[in-house]
């Protein structure tokens, strides 16, 4: 025995009959096999196989998302008649948005098994915009804050002392509180640029960089050394997992750094 949802339009069934995918489910494997067979004799379209009871959950979904769908329609028609907007014409230009490929350059990131297990369905975790990168370096793209894992990151102290004339050597500790409600350990990637840091707190001199790290730097190991560059510091932090009644354990991290020579 198995099972085939309806996928017909009143009028025009022995048509959507031939032309339309099925999803077949049985009760057993056999039963699944043997009917997709029949099926096959004259349906044009796929014939998609499963079990019985994702197959009449099938239907039902269809019927939902259908049912959603008119409603949706009705509620917009309702608001657009209210405020004097053409709903025909609404419905023609949001139908073309997102039909067209992605520009060059722009780059859309999913993660597959988002839910409970491996099989859940693909979500989609943001966009941005990505410059040409040789096959198998790095891009760095940016999809919006996270919030399992929450950074505030602060100027602690910004402090010079001269070295002669107008040379200094400048002092930076910046501190992060981190946050991790995930129910599993993990390790944050912390990353600085120096250059972006000196600019940001003292203003761009248009001299090189001489820094050196300060002893009150707390991130355990020390800065990735094949990652990290002149211009560059980057942390590997592990952070513990949330308490048993969901609260983040806070962690605080600084960075101390050195600038020297600098005018």
């Amino acid at each position: 025995m198995a099972y085939c949802p309806e996928r017909v339009l009143p009028g025009k069934i022995m048509m959507e009959l031939v032309e339309n995918d099925r999803v077949v489910g049985g009760l057993t494997p056999e039963a699944t096999q043997q009917v997709s067979s029949f099926y096959r004799t004259f349906v044009r379209g796929a014939v998609l196989e499963t079990e019985a009871k994702t197959a009449e959950m099938c239907k039902l979904t269809e019927n939902s998302f259908r049912d959603v769908n008119i409603s949706f329609a009705n509620e917009l028609s309702m608001i657009c008649a209210k405020d004097g907007i053409n709903v025909w014409n609404l419905i023609q230009l949001a139908s073309k948005l997102g039909a067209a490929s992605l520009p060059a350059g722009k780059v859309r990131i999913f993660i597959q098994g988002a839910g409970a297990n491996a099989e859940s369905a693909t979500a989609f975790l943001g966009e941005d915009w990505g410059k040409f990168t040789p096959i198998d370096d790095e891009m760095r793209l940016y999809l919006g804050v996270a919030q399992d894992i929450v950074v505030q990151r602060t100027i602690e102290r910004r402090d010079q002392t001269r070295v002669a004339g107008n040379l200094y050597n400048r002092e930076i500790i910046i501190k992060y509180e981190v946050e991790n409600f995930k129910p599993q350990p993990v390790t944050l990637d912390v990353a600085e640029s120096i250059s972006f840091v000196r600019n940001e707190i003292f203003g761009d001199n248009g001299r090189e960089i001489q820094w050196e790290l300060g002893p009150q730097t707390t991130f355990q190991g020390g800065p990735d050394a094949e990652k990290s560059s002149i211009d560059k510091v980057l942390f590997h932090a592990p952070l513990p997992a949330k308490s048993a009644d969901g609260k983040a354990i806070k962690t605080i991290l600084k960075l101390h750094l050195i600038l020297k020579n600098e005018w």
